[in-house]
């Protein structure tokens, strides 16, 4: 049987940002919002599709991505791989 993880919208959103390597500022300056605005968002609160749609764009992630941590063909971006038993 293979456990496959589940990762949280958040901790997609900040992994996205990390490897564009974005501060959260910068993040913040990019999108037009408050950093206190990428904080909520890495720490639970589900952005608009719009805010997701550009955060997908800045970061170079697919919208889908972001929704599920999958790309095509059920591939995991690295450093999301499921735990080895």
């Amino acid at each position: 049987m293979t456990i496959t993880p589940t990762f949280t919208v958040g901790e997609l959103l900040t992994k996205a940002r990390k490897d564009a390597q974005l501060s959260q500022e910068e993040m913040a300056a990019a999108l037009h919002v408050s950093p206190r605005s990428i904080w909520n968002w890495e720490h639970g609160k589900m952005p608009a599709l719009d805010v997701a749609a550009a955060w997908a764009r800045v970061t170079g992630v697919s919208l889908e991505w972001l929704a599920s941590g999958e790309r095509k063909r059920g591939v995991r971006l690295e450093g999301f791989e499921p735990p080895t038993v």
